[in-house]
């Protein structure tokens, strides 16, 4: 039955998908946050919820079996949500990609972690615990606020 369900719910997803004209994309589109941007964000944004829920499913997909260009493009996308808290302040290093992300209220006592993309991405959207990353100082990683509501 469940099965089933996702299943219909992505047919239903994609012909919906399909069917929009051209310029509907570029129309504004209200989220459950009550934050705004443009309709062509639906598509990415539902392959992050494919992505992630995939990982919530416990059947050996991990967030090191996300896709490298959903990683860094879902990473971003994460950054951008965490700059609009001021806390924690943190420098993230991708140690695989050499990419450096700030967020936060950027100030010398920053807090710098580094990781693979995947890993950091991870702790980012609450599907780790961020027992992978390198962080300077002792102690453990700050608790990341909901980026995208409840």
């Amino acid at each position: 039955m469940l099965i089933e369900d996702v299943r219909s719910s992505a047919d239903a997803f994609f012909a919906a998908a399909d069917g929009m004209p051209a310029q509907a994309w570029q129309r504004t589109v209200r989220w459950t946050t009550g934050d705004e941007a443009d309709a062509a964000l639906i598509v990415p944004m539902r392959l992050g919820e494919v992505h992630i829920h995939h990982v919530d499913l416990d059947i050996g997909y991990r967030p090191q079996d996300w896709p490298d260009a959903f990683v860094s493009d879902y990473l971003d996308r994460a950054v951008t949500a965490l700059k609009n808290h001021p806390e924690p302040a943190l420098r993230m290093e991708a140690t695989d990609t050499g990419r450096v992300h700030e967020a936060g209220a950027m100030n010398p006592a920053a807090l710098v972690v580094a990781g693979p993309e995947y890993a950091l991405l991870a702790w980012l959207v609450g599907r780790s615990d961020g027992s992978e990353l390198a962080r300077e100082g002792n102690g453990p990683l700050p608790e990341v606020p909901p980026l995208y509501g409840t």
